[in-house]
């Protein structure tokens, strides 16, 4: 061999290609102080001891220290390139957990399996965040934003839900989401009866698609952001990779409530409008009289009543036999005028 590998695996390799029948031998590989490995490991170390024995440039050296100093050397560049890899498999754990997520909601939307399940399944998630977003400053339903909630309800879900007076003062979050999610799912299953079962599960089945797509290539553009920029907050003495793990989860939380708030507006925004056909307008039975454009200076008159159809074609004679067309000779833009007033035909009856 010219050189030893960083790897002793590649260097195995060689030795057996060279042995394939099982036949005893030996290997030889002739290196430099030159080389990749040995400059970057104990090359200088090397170089001294062999400036203090006084051996000459170029000379063969062939001892069983140099071979263990290599083969040291090979495990540190073996170790240091495991540890690259493993640090890189703990970032994309993270990925992968999500990835996994994900693409089982979208296999299972592709399938058709379930599609009114999971509908129904985010449409409860989105209720359960937006009530606990705008009932979470206090225990007290009075602390509530409740004009807030009826706005984003109205808005999302279409529902004019309103909480009696006689029952604010005792009306806890759990009661209050039980109270949401009855009328909404009536809201839902009274557009499921008017559209029909088979065109909803259709129509699902493309938003949920369409929602997890677009939404889940944000979310990848922002994890490469996130990845790029978490590793300066080592000077912060923070841990870069425990600082993504964080991060990635709350963005993934955001990702999943953004899913379930999207698919819940586009169902309800849902509406079944009635395809109008132009009208189609009765052929035109006007008959319009002949017209001569050099002899008549005003349009004819158009007949006061329905006449019979007209004859198209004029140059036939009683018997119906056509007559031939006589075709004269065509005058050019710059001859003079056939009419014998002396212009150029361009500036006389060409004109028109």
């Amino acid at each position: 061999g010219t050189e030893r590998h960083e790897s002793r695996r590649i260097d195995n390799q060689l030795r057996g290609r060279a042995g394939r029948q099982g036949d005893p031998g030996s290997s030889s590989f002739f290196l430099s102080l030159d080389d990749d490995l040995m400059r970057i490991f104990g090359s200088e170390r090397l170089a001294g001891i062999m400036d203090r024995l006084g051996l000459q440039e170029g000379e063969v050296i062939a001892h069983p220290l140099v071979s263990r100093s290599i083969g040291n050397a090979q495990k540190r560049v073996e170790g240091r390139n495991f540890d690259i890899r493993k640090h890189l498999k703990e970032y994309d754990d993270v990925m992968n957990l999500q990835r996994t997520e994900i693409y089982a909601l979208r296999q299972r939307v592709l399938k058709g399996e379930n599609v009114k399940d999971e509908v129904l399944d985010q449409l409860a998630a989105y209720l359960e965040d937006t009530i606990y977003k705008y009932t979470a400053d206090g225990k007290y339903p009075e602390t509530w934003d409740l004009n807030g909630l009826y706005d984003e309800l109205q808005t999302r879900c279409g529902t004019t839900y309103r909480i009696p007076e006689s029952e604010l003062s005792s009306k806890t979050q759990d009661a209050l989401f039980d109270d949401v999610w009855k009328d909404v799912k009536q809201h839902y299953q009274d557009k499921e009866v008017r559209f029909g079962e088979d065109a909803m599960r259709r129509f699902e089945r493309g938003v949920s698609l369409m929602v997890i797509d677009n939404l889940w290539k944000d979310h990848l553009y922002e994890m490469d952001h996130l990845k790029g920029g978490v590793q300066f907050r080592a000077f912060g003495q923070k841990n870069p990779l425990y600082e993504y793990q964080r991060e990635g989860l709350r963005m993934f939380e955001e990702l999943r409530s953004s899913i379930a708030r999207e698919i819940t507006g586009l169902v309800f925004r849902l509406e079944a409008v009635e395809e109008q056909k132009a009208p189609i307008a009765p052929p035109s039975s006007e008959i319009h009289s002949d017209f001569d454009i050099f002899t008549s200076g005003a349009a004819p008159q158009q007949a006061p009543g329905p006449q019979p159809r007209r004859q198209l074609i004029t140059n036939r004679d009683s018997g119906g036999k056509p007559q031939p067309v006589h075709v004269g000779k065509r005058v050019g833009r710059n001859d003079p005028c056939p009419c014998g007033s002396g212009k150029k035909y361009k500036k006389c009856c060409g004109a028109t």
